[in-house]
């Protein structure tokens, strides 16, 4: 059960990065250059200007919460496979809290996200 919640919240990470950032680039200090398609959909969505300091922060809060998410995602992973592997009860009762615990945070960080950025989330 574990590792289907752990994989379902990876896939729905990774899609809402590649569909957010697919063609979305950064702004350039000079402010020329057109913008592709998809990154002004998400510029009109957050309602803030490319070249602001709110719109990239905005950026490196979200991708800082994925990142966070995913690397949570990867300690539960690797909990699970411990869990699977050893005999010693120290270890599985380690492997256990840290489960339970990232899963937990897992969830939380997934609604944070959620709240923090709507217009990402189709």
């Amino acid at each position: 059960m574990n590792s289907l919640v752990t994989t379902s919240a990876l896939s729905a990470i990774l899609s809402l990065a590649v569909a957010t950032t697919a063609g979305a680039v950064e702004p350039n200090s000079i402010g020329t250059g057109a913008k592709p398609a998809v990154a002004q959909g998400l510029i009109a969505q957050t309602q803030i200007p490319p070249d602001s300091r709110p719109y990239r922060q905005y950026i490196a809060n979200r991708r800082s919460l994925d990142d966070m998410i995913i690397m949570r995602m990867k300690m539960v992973g690797a909990a699970q496979e411990m869990l699977q592997s050893t005999q010693d009860t120290a270890l599985k009762r380690l492997a256990q809290e840290m489960i339970t615990s990232g899963n937990s945070e897992i969830t939380r960080m997934m609604e944070m996200r959620k709240n923090m950025f709507p217009a990402d989330i189709d």
